[in-house]
């Protein structure tokens, strides 16, 4: 949200009490029915012929199935969307982790009193990559399951003493006037940009609706994959409703928290962002807490926690992908998978040496 006050969309005065309200109901915006939609259509275009055809391989050009008949995944065509699947999953992955280091690196440099440099976020990134590259070894069942679920209760248990330890009248007050904005503007928002040009729209709308395109076919593999025995309509209810529910949580909670900072005069956080960037700004707010090097502390490990389960997920489709025979019932060989794995971690890798943050977006951008 603290982007957004600066520059808000449909003629709002920067920094006014309505921007801030705007922006509050734009991260949830960004992240909510709309993005876990563009998630869902790809899910469901490979999960239905994958069960209804009960295909022996899971690729992305399974998909096409119904239209380019049985061999679709051998054909010329199948091949190359195969191809070109892979490549847009490591350069969005890739793009994504090389903007989430810094953020892991930024807390433990305020917690310990070290400095955030190359060497810290290199070193967090190889922490990171060998707990979801263990994670994708252990297999679906051992590793990434418990990863996930201890990241769900993670999350909520994060959340809910933020909602407990902080002003619970002021978020809850902040929450009601950013639900009201968001469906009353539901439809400006989504359609802002296309009737005239709006700086805000290609910036941010555009941006987010890019990354969720370039991240949406792993995802509807990934998903494919585990949600065997459900129906199609438990997989979109699923997808869309508690995806877009967990996302709701923290911009309500946490960025509602942050924005009660700002209101009150307690933190500049938009002043923080501008002058010392996203990084220093988000440790910051958190060390306003009761207990806020304790709250720092477990907001870094839930980022670990969250980069792991995210990308021990996308390497273990890869490696799924490109396996010669994807039968259902056997998982990709163990040595490919960690091998996809530890190949996730090069992009990032390059982005941190040479020290470009807009470069990660561009590259999700060209990905999509």
């Amino acid at each position: 949200w603290a982007y957004y006050v600066n520059q808000p969309p449909f003629g709002l005065e920067p920094l006014s009490q309505d921007s801030y309200m705007l922006a509050s109901a734009y991260g949830a915006f960004h992240w909510g029915i709309s993005g876990w939609a563009l998630y869902c259509l790809p899910t469901v275009v490979i999960a239905v012929p994958f069960y209804h055809y009960k295909l022996g391989s899971l690729r992305l050009s399974s998909g096409l199935r119904g239209l380019r008949g049985n061999q679709v995944e051998n054909s010329i065509l199948g091949r190359c969307i195969d191809l070109i699947f892979v490549i847009v999953a490591i350069g969005a992955s890739g793009g994504s982790m090389g903007m989430y280091i810094p953020v892991i690196s930024a807390g433990i440099s305020e917690l310990y009193g070290v400095e955030h440099n190359l060497t810290l976020d290199l070193s967090v990134l190889l922490f990171c990559t060998l707990l979801f590259a263990l994670s994708v070894f252990l297999g679906l069942k051992k590793g990434i399951r418990m990863l996930s679920n201890i990241n769900v209760v993670t999350a909520l248990v994060f959340l809910l003493f933020i909602l407990l330890l902080g002003p619970f009248k002021e978020i809850i007050a902040l929450s009601g006037d950013a639900i009201k904005q968001l469906i009353q503007k539901f439809g400006e928002m989504s359609t802002l940009g296309i009737s005239g040009k709006s700086e805000f729209a290609e910036t941010w709308t555009i941006f987010y609706w890019a990354w969720w395109l370039a991240l949406g076919p792993q995802v509807g593999l990934f998903v494919t994959r585990v949600s065997k025995g459900r129906s199609l309509r438990q997989l979109i209810t699923g997808m869309i409703f508690f995806g877009s529910l967990g996302c709701f949580l923290f911009y309500m909670i946490l960025g509602n928290y942050a924005i009660n900072l700002e209101l009150s005069g307690q933190l500049a956080v938009s002043e923080l962002l501008a002058n010392e960037g996203h990084r220093i700004a988000a440790t910051k707010v958190l060390l306003t807490l009761p207990f806020g090097s304790l709250f720092l502390f477990a907001y870094c490990l839930m980022v670990v926690i969250f980069i792991a389960t995210s990308y021990d997920s996308v390497s273990y489709v890869i490696a799924y992908h490109v396996k010669r025979t994807s039968s259902e019932r056997n998982e990709p060989d163990r040595k490919m998978r960690l091998f996809w794995a530890f190949i996730l971690a090069i992009l990032p890798a390059a982005l941190f040496i040479i020290d470009l943050n807009r470069v990660a977006m561009d590259v999700i951008l060209l990905m999509s």
